[in-house]
């Protein structure tokens, strides 16, 4: 009977981990068609950008009108990235221009995508003009919180009736 019961424990445990693994996305500004494709089950990502492949991502290929320590550039580097979700677009990571790519990860902040179904996710940098975009982004989706599965819940379940009806055989 304990057996059953460290299986069920050991099932979803399995499962927890198995939805618990980060992923690390590398988006290049330059092609037209960057887009990549991630399915997530139902639940909640955290987004963090990170120092990977790319740091941050330049429109211009340039850099102006930046105040003294870098910051609020009119052209510069930033983390903005475009998700897609079910046909929608939202855009995230806006976080202002900066001097520098270093400055521009430094200044990103995590964002959470909340799902409720199993979901096709396609992130991408969204630019009119990629002749002159240098960099990309790179990030890590990180699952939060997952539900727990039905078929799960309905195997511990199945379990206690199940353990809860020898027990009364073997008491009586």
């Amino acid at each position: 009977m304990h057996n059953l019961f460290a299986l069920a424990a050991a099932a979803m445990m399995s499962l927890s981990a198995a939805r618990a693994a980060t992923i690390v996305v590398d988006i290049d500004s330059q092609p037209i068609d960057n887009g990549v494709a991630v399915s997530l089950d139902a639940g909640t990502y955290e987004i963090s950008f990170i120092d990977g492949v790319f740091k941050s991502w330049n429109p211009w290929g340039s850099v102006a009108g930046c105040d003294s320590d870098g910051t609020g550039c009119n052209q510069g580097w930033h983390t903005n990235l475009d998700i897609e979700i079910d046909g929608t677009i939202h855009r995230f990571g806006r976080h202002g221009k900066f001097a520098t790519a270093d400055l521009a990860l430094a200044n990103a902040s995590p964002f959470q995508l909340d799902l409720a179904a199993l979901t096709d996710v396609t992130f991408s940098i969204f630019d009119t003009n990629y002749g002159g975009n240098v960099g990309g982004l790179s990030f890590q989706i990180t699952s939060v919180s997952t539900p727990v599965p039905g078929a799960a819940l309905l195997f511990v379940a199945g379990a206690a009736v199940f353990a809860s009806g020898r027990r009364r055989r073997v008491a009586g």
